[in-house]
């Protein structure tokens, strides 16, 4: 700053003169140019139901009481299986009789069966920084 010194009579009047100056500078700046990625798992419940096979048994008892010279073995009939069931009895000989049979057939049942299960699914959600407010923003998936 200067000063014009003017001389009006017997005093001297002092006027400041003011000068403007231009400094130039350059400063590295982010540009926010940056970008963030955030996962998110959802959860989804299901029900589901598919047919299950399961086996049961028929047992059917057959009186026979048939003599028997020794141990009958098991046998099959289509799909019975037969389980002789013997007994000593006591005459004037000792002799083997078949009591009875025991038939036991695979029967196939199927059913539905209910499970509760969980799927998940993620999602990524990509955000960018804008450079004029610093703030983020959600960035539109391409493709979807």
């Amino acid at each position: 700053m200067s000063k014009l010194i003017l001389e009006t009579g017997d005093l001297p009047v002092s006027i400041p003169v003011i000068k403007e100056e231009l400094d130039v500078s350059r400063r590295d700046v982010e540009t926010g140019a940056a970008a963030r990625i955030r996962k998110v798992v959802h959860e989804e419940h299901v029900s589901v139901t598919e047919m299950m096979r399961r086996d049961s048994v028929e047992i059917t008892r057959k009186t026979i009481g048939r003599e028997v010279d020794g141990p009958v073995d098991i046998r099959h009939d289509g799909d019975v299986t037969i389980y002789p069931v013997v007994m000593e009895r006591l005459v004037t000989k000792k002799q083997l009789v078949l009591v009875e049979e025991i038939h036991v057939r695979r029967v196939p049942r199927v059913e539905p069966v209910s499970k509760e299960i969980t799927l998940r699914r993620e999602e990524a959600i990509v955000e960018r920084r804008v450079a004029e407010s610093d703030e983020w923003s959600v960035e539109a998936p391409k493709g979807l």
